[in-house]
């Protein structure tokens, strides 16, 4: 796995939300602070960060989501899925016609209060779906698309673009 800080664009995102929780906690909430507001980041929001920070990593180019179920992008002449979450839970996948899922998934595990990004998977999509029943919708665990993250090869992942490497040698990580 890898791991990088969150662009600074999106930084300040998480600061701004932090901000108006906490304007607003202190005001509904009183002192004995039965209620909280979360201001969480999550549905669309969260998947479109994952995507653009993809496109920097791995320098997926996107597509037009109606035309293209299943697939989010290409990079490397392989159709790509990214797929993020905020919660510390693994990706949710779909019950979709085997011919539209795309050849390769990149997952990113969005950390807001420690403001980092990590690639928990990186290979094909099949691999983390092997053995997955998948009927209507399924969520799978983070242990398990780490571990299977472990087994692809190296030649099976999509390479970091020159701006991710750099990013990598920024956080002392290459």
């Amino acid at each position: 796995m890898q791991t990088f800080e969150l662009p600074g664009v999106i930084s300040d995102l998480v600061e701004a939300q932090q901000r108006v929780a906490a304007f607003y906690n202190a005001r509904i909430c009183g002192a004995d602070k039965k209620v909280e507001l979360n201001f969480t980041f999550d549905g669309k929001l969260v998947g479109d960060i994952g995507e653009a920070i993809a496109v920097e990593l791995f320098g997926i180019c996107l597509v037009d989501k109606p035309a293209n179920a299943g697939v989010d992008g290409y990079a490397n002449n392989k159709s790509v899925q990214v797929k993020a979450s905020g919660t510390k839970r693994g990706p949710t996948f779909r019950a979709l016609d085997e011919s539209i899922r795309a050849d390769h998934l990149i997952f990113l595990s969005l950390n807001f209060e420690e403001k980092t990004v990590t690639v928990d998977y990186n290979g094909p999509e099949r691999d983390v779906l092997r053995g997955v029943k998948l009927t209507t919708q399924r969520t799978l665990s983070l242990t398990a698309v780490q571990q299977r993250n472990a087994e692809v090869r190296e030649e099976d992942r999509l390479p970091l673009t020159c701006k991710g490497r750099s990013l990598l040698k920024q956080n002392g990580l290459d």
